[in-house]
């Protein structure tokens, strides 16, 4: 065959029909080859990707605990803590009634003894009223 628009000065043999059947066979066994490489990676990438979302349930499922344990260690922590605190309010609590229990009744008292102390008449059982009054 001869290119019309440029010649080469050399003349190109076509294929005969069992080199052209024959081409075409080997061209067909190549696709069937890529193809089949092509399923290979396509089944290795699905392969991959299922351990991949079975890793990412697995992760899920492990932050569900941690979040879990983690509020209820925390709910645990701070039912502790204002136990703690309730606890320390009621001892306050007892400690104040009871200084204000002695202070009344010291208060009612030194008046007990200032009134006895004014009336005494000696200066003798004046000191000893009065000392009465600071070791209460």
């Amino acid at each position: 065959m001869v290119d019309s628009l440029l010649e080469t000065g050399r003349r190109t043999v076509p294929m005969s029909v069992d080199q052209n059947v024959s081409f075409y066979e080997e061209q067909l066994q190549l696709f069937s080859a890529v193809l089949a490489n092509a399923r290979l990676a396509i089944e290795a990438s699905q392969m991959q990707l299922e351990s991949q979302r079975s890793e990412i349930e697995n992760l899920r499922n492990r932050i569900r605990e941690l979040r879990d344990t983690f509020s209820l260690t925390v709910e645990y922590a701070v039912h502790r803590k204002l136990g703690a605190i309730d606890w320390t309010i009621r001892i306050l609590e007892g400690v104040l009634s009871e200084l204000l229990r002695i202070r009344w009744a010291n208060s009612t008292a030194h008046c007990r003894l200032e009134e006895c102390a004014g009336t005494t008449r000696t200066p003798s059982e004046r000191r000893s009223l009065l000392r009465a009054m600071r070791i209460r």
